[in-house]
């Protein structure tokens, strides 16, 4: 015969153990594989197990098996193909020699070993992959509106299905995750854990823990800061001089550009960039310097827009890493068809020094209540003296603030304009006096009624100009120009636009000749020369019925000359009563 022999692999409480049998007497049949029996017994607590050994091919006298271990304390149930063992343990392996060298039968052969722990898995690599350029930092284009942040773990080599990861991170209870196969097959495990909120930072760790409880070293410590985005800019139009949401002929002149003004937030640095988008060509991109920095803005310019349209312009603001700033304010402003403003705005001019007022008589009821004009007019002008009355005007004065006065001296002619054409003319901010020569006065136009002017009719507050381009078919305006200081006291002066329906002096103007109202036919001299002293209502109508009949154009004139002849003498007269 043959001696045979018998070997056991290292034990690692918790894995299978190899177990082989070399005995060539064991080989009966050449053309077949045969098998043996070996028993393997825990030392310690004196477990049993019977293991089935198969040869390792059909001729080769070779026989070898494994059995599952479980790293457990104490006996367990004999033959069920697994035994308890833990670290210290002693296993042995046994089987019967029935014929060895010497002639011998039926000698027991044996092999033992000692159970250790084993070496721990490796340790797991842990990323933050919602940190998706790995700078350490969760910005809000990364971060969006999740309130996860999904984590790739690492498996190492060795890795086997069934062993346990154990997740912690710092926004949320530990978890685990028994790995399966397909894991194994990939090379990593997937999950996601809370975000953490803005300005705080997320950290994750992991551990592996094999299957006999071994547990690796514990991975990297994975990171990133949450960013907060940057404060929203501050976008303005600064060709838009007055703010006033428009940019009127003088603003925009012939430029095809215009200058925006882009305020920076507290807190931003050299390096963001802003995105500005404008409804008037592509979106452009600027990297913020130091200069930008220091001055507190960026000025840049985008094109103009077509006469009539709006020009909209807004921005924000990208940090370093990728932070996006709300969006701006959006400037915008209308390009005027004239040099106007918006029909009905405001402006404060400070009104010249006026002239001093007569002081109020005790025995003169009307420097104590208010005057109408004769009833035949629709024309007013009141105010707490009689010192002043004119047509085409009106003036409101509450009680005397401070014995401070806000008048009105003298009047607005009527204005004759050409449909289809450019027309201008202006309003002296002369008749409009304040015995305050500091007060500020505040202008508005509107039509009588106190409706906006119409479109073709724009006013410019702040030069008290009228301008425009009357359309065909247009009817004629009643305008009233309103002035009011701090103390709550206003003026207004009323005048007619009438309407010619093409370019030639002899065509008869469109005003209504029972306002009362002094018209100026075409080819008059200049508006700021247009202020008349007050004449009576009756005259003024006896002269547009002079004025309507079939005249030359040299009568007219001569009547108009009479008119102001007649206003003189008639303002000397109301002058002489108050002596």
């Amino acid at each position: 015969g043959v001696t045979g022999s018998t070997t056991i692999s290292p034990v690692v409480a918790g894995q299978a153990v190899t177990l082989t049998v070399t005995d060539a007497d064991l080989n009966t049949n050449a053309g077949t594989a045969q098998s043996v029996n070996v028993t393997v017994t825990n030392q310690t607590t004196n477990e049993t197990e019977v293991v089935t050994l198969t040869e390792t091919g059909v001729n080769t006298g070779i026989f070898s098996g494994t059995l599952a271990t479980t790293n457990a304390a104490g006996a367990g149930t004999n033959n069920t193909g697994n035994i308890n063992v833990v670290a210290g343990n002693t296993l042995q392996v046994a089987y019967t020699d029935a014929l060895d060298a010497t002639g011998a039968t039926n000698q027991s052969r044996t092999a033992t070993t000692v159970a250790t722990a084993g070496d721990p898995p490796l340790a797991l690599t842990v990323a933050i992959s919602t940190d998706g350029n790995t700078d350490g930092h969760l910005s809000q284009s990364e971060q969006g509106s999740s309130t996860t942040d999904t984590i790739k773990v690492t498996l190492p080599v060795g890795a086997i299905a069934g062993e346990v990861i154990s997740l912690t991170t710092n926004t949320g209870s530990p978890t685990t995750y028994t790995l399966l196969q397909t894991d194994i097959d990939a090379g990593y495990w997937n999950t996601t854990v809370n975000a953490p909120t803005v300005g705080n930072t997320l950290s994750v760790s992991a551990t592996l823990t094999d299957a006999i409880g071994n547990v690796s070293a514990e991975s990297n410590i994975a990171s990133a800061l949450r960013d907060s985005a940057p404060p929203a800019l501050t976008v303005a139009i600064s060709t838009d001089g007055n703010t006033d949401g428009h940019l009127s002929q003088s603003e925009q002149g012939s430029s095809t550009t215009d200058t925006i003004k882009v305020t920076l937030p507290v807190g931003a640095i050299a390096g963001e960039v802003i995105s500005l988008t404008t409804n008037t060509g592509s979106p452009t991109t600027y990297t913020l310097l130091q200069t930008d920095i220091d001055a507190g803005y960026w000025n840049t310019t985008v094109n103009a827009p077509t006469v009539g349209n709006t020009l909209s312009v807004s921005a924000t603001l990208t940090d370093a890493i990728g932070n996006v700033s709300a969006e701006s304010n959006t400037a915008s402003a209308v390009r005027d068809t004239a040099d106007s403003t918006t029909t009905g705005s405001l402006v404060q001019l400070t009104n010249p020094a006026a002239p001093p007022l007569p002081p109020p008589s005790s025995n003169n009821p009307a420097n104590s209540m208010a005057m109408s004009p004769e009833p035949d007019t629709k024309n007013q002008a009141t105010t707490s003296s009689n010192d002043f009355s004119s047509s085409s005007q009106q003036a409101k004065s509450q009680d005397n603030v401070l014995n401070f006065e806000l008048s009105l001296v003298g009047s607005v002619r009527n204005q004759l304009v050409t449909e289809g054409q450019n027309y201008s003319f202006q309003i002296p901010a002369s008749i409009f006096v304040h015995s305050n020569p500091n007060e500020q006065l505040v202008f508005e136009a509107t039509t009588s009624s106190g409706k906006a002017l119409p479109a073709w009719l724009n006013f410019d507050p702040k030069t008290l100009k009228f301008s425009g381009v009357p359309p065909k078919g247009v009817a004629p305006e009643t305008v009233t120009v309103t002035a009011k200081d701090s103390y709550g006291k206003e003026v207004s002066a009323t005048f007619k636009v009438g309407i010619s329906k093409e370019d030639n002096t002899q065509t008869k103007p469109q005003l209504d000749n029972q306002q009362g109202d002094i018209p100026v036919l075409p080819n008059t001299p200049s508006p700021n020369a247009s202020i008349q002293k007050p004449i009576s209502n009756t005259r003024l109508v006896n002269h547009f019925e002079a004025l309507h009949s079939k005249q030359s154009f040299t009568q007219q004139v001569h009547m108009a000359g009479k008119l102001s002849r007649l206003q003189e003498s008639r303002a000397l007269l109301d002058s002489l009563k108050n002596l």
